[in-house]
């Protein structure tokens, strides 16, 4: 419980409404006990997603509104209906919803694990009069092949294997490249494989078209044989700057390394002052209670 009260006085919607946070995983972790099931909620705009136990990024956006607050609250801010979203990763649809629901913006989604892609087809499913959101069942990676993914069917975050177990799944795996797109933003959370990721989409990454990565960048990639700076590094050469975004201020710091507050960073390329101007331009949300 200690934690859990920490992480949500450190969390910056959970700070500003720390008893209704509470509220709610009170009453949630009783819903989730007694009814054993999923559970319907009603996010942002009338975006609706269903949530169980465990299912982490779902979880943090029932109790706290934005569970990765200042990339989803830049998303919020910056999207428009004109804008192609590409989600490598999207596990359960946190970001896909938020783009492709919330924001309305057209959306393709990668989800290599099958239980976890069939959660997150269910999920866009139950928006569809108000989307146009494609789902696929594959990896992205380097080149096109199958690699061996962990299957914990007790989680919904799984990752690349480097070596076969009894727990592990074959998985196809095509490049980014290959499907030809020419998105405007896209988010890669791979679970430190994301520099292949990035390999594998040279002639995406190049196209002028894309102003904006989000991309998870932390230790996980050491398993991988993958330095943090090499996937930085990586990225900026494709002209990106790495940037730091306040939500509630709507502003914007300029930053020469890895995000600090969390695991993703935030890149962009082209001038400032457009991304400035747009997010000036958003309407405001109210988001666990907190206008943003």
């Amino acid at each position: 419980m200690f934690s859990v009260l920490k992480y949500f006085i450190v969390h910056p919607l959970g700070r500003k409404n720390l008893f209704f946070s509470l509220y709610k995983f009170f009453f949630f972790q009783i819903y989730f006990r007694l009814m054993k099931g999923e559970y319907l909620y009603t996010w942002i705009d009338g975006c609706k997603f269903l949530v169980s136990p465990g299912e982490t990024g779902l979880t943090g956006n029932l109790y706290l509104g934005l569970d990765e607050f200042e990339d989803m609250g830049f998303l919020l801010h910056y999207l428009n209906d004109q804008d192609f979203f590409i989600d490598i990763g999207s596990n359960v649809g946190s970001y896909t919803l938020l783009s492709g629901v919330v924001k309305k913006c057209t959306v393709v989604s990668f989800e290599p694990i099958p239980s976890t892609f069939d959660k997150l087809k269910n999920n866009v499913l139950i928006n569809k009069e108000t989307t146009d959101i494609t789902v696929l069942n594959s990896g992205i990676g380097k080149e096109k092949g199958e690699l061996f993914f962990t299957n914990n069917m007790l989680s919904t975050i799984n990752q690349v294997s480097l070596t076969k177990s009894e727990d592990c799944l074959l998985v196809n795996v095509n490049t980014l490249d290959s499907y030809g797109f020419t998105p405007t933003v896209i988010k890669i959370d791979v679970e430190g494989y994301e520099k292949f990721v990035i390999e594998g989409g040279e002639n995406t990454l190049k196209n002028e078209s894309l102003k904006v990565l989000i991309v998870e960048i932390n230790n996980h990639g050491n398993g991988f044989g993958v330095k943090v700076s090499e996937t930085y590094d990586l990225i900026c050469s494709y002209g990106f700057i790495s940037y730091e975004y306040n939500p509630f201020k709507k502003s914007f710091t300029k930053t020469d390394c890895v995000s600090k507050k969390g695991n993703n960073t935030l890149f962009l390329r082209g001038d400032l002052i457009d991304f400035v101007n747009r997010v000036n331009k958003s309407k405001e949300y109210k988001v666990n209670g907190v206008k943003i």
